[in-house]
């Protein structure tokens, strides 16, 4: 009977197409200097993984078993995938061939791609980041009211909302925004107090309630907030935004229906303090 080769044993020999990294003969052993322009590793090429692509496509028709062609699939996949670049970034260094790589201009680069790339996460309930993180916001829970004459609404767009953000109106116990917390249990709830801190190791964030961007962060653009509303009862659905200020107006009401900012306040513990309505101006800033 005949016998088709393992998926496994397939993939090795496709492996083996391809040039190993050259080791050190010995520990201690100096190599040079890095010299941009020269062939100082060997790699595929763009034959190379033209062909090993090829083989893979091959595989996937003449292989006879689901899991094989599987195999032979995803090795195509990574193929694919990996040319497919990013946006653009900038670096602070810039090389030619021939120019003797320095270390420092090396690391300088990647730095800048490692903040480009970076993340963002909101800590709620205290303030304070992780070690390797900027405090970018340091803020209370809040987010976009839509109010109108009908009654006012706000769903699934809690948000950290500076701290220092100007105070336009606020309102008193009567009008209660909590930040709740589930017990182990799920049978009950705890009230938190509403600080926050929105944490970033490069990338981008929304400052709300305010137009500025902390050190080290470049303003893309400012604006007010806003997000979706749903025209039926006044409900507001989904994320707060920052909308560019220079986006053009379709319709404007002047009254009866406001769009605004709410920040919780601080109390004592278990206290009900009400809400603020603070400035709606807004940024976003990115590293």
């Amino acid at each position: 009977m005949h016998r088709h080769p393992k998926p496994s044993t397939l993939c090795t020999a496709l492996l083996c197409l391809a040039p190993a990294p050259a080791l050190a003969g010995s520990w201690g052993e100096t190599w040079g200097s890095m010299v941009w322009g020269a062939i100082a590793v060997p790699v595929l090429g763009t034959w190379g993984t033209l062909a090993l692509g090829a083989l893979l496509g091959a595989a996937t028709v003449l292989l006879p078993s689901k899991a094989a062609k599987r195999t032979a699939l995803a090795g195509l996949a990574v193929l694919v995938v990996l040319p497919v670049t990013v946006r653009a970034v900038s670096v602070p260094n810039s090389f030619v061939n021939g120019a003797v790589a320095d270390a420092d201009e090396v690391n300088a680069n990647f730095e800048a791609l490692a903040d480009a790339i970076g993340g963002c996460y909101v800590h709620g309930g205290q303030w304070g980041c992780a070690s390797g993180f900027d405090e970018v916001v340091q803020g209370r829970a809040g987010g976009l009211e839509s109010y109108g004459n009908s009654g006012g609404s706000v769903r699934s767009n809690v948000e950290c909302v500076d701290v220092a953000a100007p105070i336009q109106r606020s309102f008193s116990t009567s009008y209660a925004n909590r930040l709740m917390r589930s017990d182990a249990e799920g049978d009950g709830m705890s009230v938190i107090q509403p600080r926050c801190s929105t944490c970033c190791s490069g990338g981008c964030y929304t400052a709300l309630g305010t137009t500025s961007c902390v050190a080290g962060y470049t303003k893309v653009y400012d604006g007010r907030a806003g997000g979706i509303e749903a025209y039926v009862g006044g409900s507001l659905i989904g994320k707060t935004l920052c909308v560019d200020g220079a986006a053009t107006p379709q319709f404007t009401w002047a009254s009866g229906y406001n769009t605004r900012l709410s920040r919780y306040r601080e109390g004592a513990t278990g206290s009900l303090n009400g809400m603020d309505f603070v400035d709606n101006s807004c940024a976003v800033c990115c590293k």
